[in-house]
């Protein structure tokens, strides 16, 4: 298998902070900087995210990464899937159709879900964010609209349900890293913390003359915050949010700084660390289960899962032999443990906390312990450990 790296990418169209980002000296590149591995079958690659261009750092990925951890940045996303499921039986319909106790959750509520098959393998893993009482936002990886909503339609019989891939009419960014709850605070924001493994959201502010949803959530170094705002906006609104950040010490961020914070705290993302033939225990989403809700597609296999207690495969921090990622496999390079291969890299990023090139990678359970010696890569091998999981920081 190759590791040459595929940078064939697609702009989002018509991205309208790309000038702002320039002018603020953002290096441009591809995201996600990876493939999946061969063994993906083309129908299966047809349903993952687009690879697309992003500002992938800012001038000083390590400066990056340590206001991040340590003080507060503001992230420029790659783009995003915004899907409204909107009618008086949306969040009913929701219920019965993700893993998550949509019924439940109230207006300012939300929660990380899993839109599964009825062999319990993920199409989607939406966060699910309750804006009116009949009205839901579903938040996801860039280029997933067409498939939510395809997917969703199928099961729409009698339900008053509406459907809208809003996509093309948002931006998102984010605000990450110990201030950033007092960023919220200089933007006037008042948000209530959220509890474990759920979300708050507050819909309608009023952020640079343009209305805004802002959601907060336990992101990879601590709080975060992601404002999803009207293109129209989106240019003035970042320049706002940029201030509040500044005021705090912090900086505008890239994608390649956030990446190493997300491997670091082993935060999985569709597409890359897991895809269409995982099961949510395999890719550590139990938080994404509501364990006391009723029957959803694919709850039969995922329940025998929890009682059975493992799968073949599961997420695993891994530490390279490797002090340059430059030098370092790229993800969906193959995992031997001897002469056996047993699984596949799936994200790889620098860690300034460890000195050391860092990844996750889908391992078969027999080789997944803590200290497990592996090597990686497919025309050149580098030794590697498996670690704790997550990393510890």
């Amino acid at each position: 298998m190759s590791e040459e790296r595929d940078d064939s990418v697609e702009p989002v169209p018509g991205n309208p902070l790309r000038a702002t980002l320039t002018e603020r000296g953002a290096q441009w590149g591809p995201w996600p900087a990876s493939r999946p591995p061969a063994s993906l079958k083309q129908s299966e690659a047809a349903g993952l995210p687009l690879v697309v261009e992003a500002a992938l750092d800012f001038g000083s990925a390590e400066a990056e990464y340590a206001a991040l951890r340590d003080a507060v940045g503001l992230v420029a996303w790659a783009g995003q899937t915004f899907v409204e499921v909107s009618g008086a039986d949306a969040r009913a319909f929701l219920h019965n159709m993700t893993s998550q106790g949509v019924r439940s959750l109230d207006p300012g509520q939300g929660a990380p879900g899993l839109i599964l098959t009825v062999k319990g393998h993920i199409v989607a893993d939406p966060a699910i964010l309750v804006l009116q009482p009949d009205r839901v936002a579903l938040l996801a990886e860039v280029g997933l609209g067409d498939k939510l909503v395809g997917w969703l339609d199928r099961y729409v019989i009698a339900d008053d349900v509406v459907l809208a891939d809003r996509s093309d009419q948002v931006v998102r960014f984010a605000v990450q890293g110990p201030r950033a709850v007092a960023v919220l605070q200089r933007l006037g924001i008042d948000m209530p913390e959220p509890a474990e493994s759920r979300l708050s959201v507050v819909a309608d502010v009023d952020l640079a003359g343009g209305g805004a949803l802002v959601c907060r959530r336990h992101g990879s170094s601590g709080v975060a915050m992601d404002f999803v705002v009207a293109r129209e906006t989106a240019g003035s609104a970042f320049d706002l949010v940029m201030d509040a950040v500044s005021g705090e010490g912090g900086r505008v961020c890239g994608l390649t700084a956030w990446d190493s914070l997300r491997v670091e705290a082993g935060h999985p993302i569709y597409g890359r660390d897991f895809r269409e033939d995982t099961l949510p225990q395999a890719a550590r989403l139990d938080s994404h289960l509501d364990w006391e809700k009723g029957c959803y597609i694919g709850q039969e296999v995922v329940s025998r899962l929890k009682f059975r207690g493992h799968t073949n495969k599961s997420l695993e921090s891994l530490i390279l032999d490797l002090d340059a990622v430059e030098r370092a496999p790229v993800a969906g390079s193959p995992v031997h443990q001897g002469d056996r291969e047993v699984g596949w890299l799936t994200s790889v990023a620098w860690s300034p906390q460890h000195g050391a090139v860092i990844a996750l990678a889908m391992v078969h359970r027999d080789a997944c312990g803590p200290g497990t010696a592996l090597e990686v890569g497919a025309t050149e091998r580098h030794s590697a450990q498996v670690a704790e999981f997550p990393l510890k920081t």
